[in-house]
């Protein structure tokens, strides 16, 4: 009797090891699981929030104008909705009255005296790294990689330093000013990040700069 006894619980331990082998073995792989829509924007990154403001700074890198300072920009942006930014910017430079007097040479009228050009605007902005993802049905960095397309218009005004100033160069300023570019930026912390835009404006090709989430 003793024996039996021994040989079920030897039996009944031989039969759970098994079974707890074959859970362990035959359970098969989960598949990678893609995040929906709803929980991308549940992110804290700014152009998924509405209410959530960004300020960014940048310098035009190719201008058009012949300027003694590079122009700059100061835009702020507010996540008006889902995934899209609009808000004002300004844009100021200094130049000088500069004449081609030859394909290949340039002319100063006036060296002593400087002009100042502000551009008052709106931007609006399309950030479209959530619906790349979609699209493509693959995880992406969303939360340090921001895609967009943006566009911008605005009035712009000249004046300059003294009562000398030439007034057919200063009439010849065109008031309405506009433009539009592919950027990426690229998040390094939660609130602050650098850019770049590449596409075409009245004041220049292309501008890079820093940004940062005010909210």
């Amino acid at each position: 009797m003793k024996s039996l006894w021994i040989f079920c619980l030897c039996a009944l331990f031989s039969l759970s090891a098994v079974a707890q082998i074959s859970t362990g073995d035959d359970e098969p792989e989960k598949p990678a699981v893609v995040p929906t829509e709803e929980q991308v924007l549940d992110k804290p990154v700014f152009y998924r929030n509405p209410g959530s403001f960004i300020m960014s700074f940048s310098n035009i890198m190719v201008s058009k104008q012949r300027a003694v300072s590079m122009p700059v920009n100061l835009q702020i942006e507010a996540t008006a909705f889902k995934n899209f930014t609009i808000g004002p910017m300004l844009t100021y430079f200094m130049l000088k009255n500069v004449k081609q007097v030859e394909p290949n040479q340039n002319r100063i009228q006036d060296g002593n005296l400087k002009y100042h050009q502000v551009m008052v605007g709106i931007r609006g902005s399309y950030h479209f790294m959530p619906l790349l993802q979609k699209l493509i049905n693959k995880p992406m960095l969303t939360d340090y990689v921001d895609a967009y397309v943006t566009g911008h218009v605005g009035y712009s005004v000249l004046f300059a330093d003294g009562s000398k100033a030439n007034m057919d160069f200063m009439d010849a300023n065109q008031r309405i000013r506009g433009g539009a570019a592919l950027g990426v930026r690229s998040m390094v912390l939660p609130r602050f990040g650098f850019f770049i835009e590449m596409g075409y404006t009245s004041y220049g090709y292309g501008s890079f700069g820093i940004t940062t989430v005010i909210k």
